[in-house]
């Protein structure tokens, strides 16, 4: 009997020592025991990390023309234009599918958001938020 527990002590302790070095964590023994060192901690990876700030490399605005609801603005995204229409919140020719969405124009600026960030950007960069 005592054979019997003797191994799958052993068993067990292999088994816990696989896991703790598939996880990135310190090899403890099994059965605790006494000790004078402090072993480290170690955090398990976080499930669900922090949403990070979409990174927007450039974005100015080309052109701002028309009147009331027909105000069209036209912003240059790291590289790709996109036209704007006060009152539509998708770009034109985009849909729903778009990564950016409108939020308002204010001559002279436009204010779009990405993946839920807001950005301002004027003409001229005056009065833009500044790049991320």
């Amino acid at each position: 009997m005592a054979m019997i527990q003797s191994e799958t002590r052993i068993a067990m302790f292999e088994q816990q020592e696989r896991e703790r070095k598939a996880l990135g964590g310190p090899v403890v023994p099994a059965v605790s025991q006494p000790s004078t060192k402090a072993e480290p901690i170690v955090k398990a990876p976080e499930e669900n990390p922090q949403p990070t700030k979409p990174k927007i490399s450039t974005a100015e605005v080309v052109g701002i023309w028309g009147l009331g609801d027909r105000l069209l603005a036209d912003v240059r995204i790291d590289g790709q234009t996109l036209r704007f229409q006060r009152g539509s919140r998708y770009p034109q020719g985009y849909g729903s599918g778009s990564a950016y969405t409108l939020v308002s124009i204010q001559t002279p600026c436009v204010t779009f958001a990405h993946k839920g960030v807001a950005r301002k950007v004027c003409i001229d960069n005056i009065g833009s938020d500044p790049v991320n």
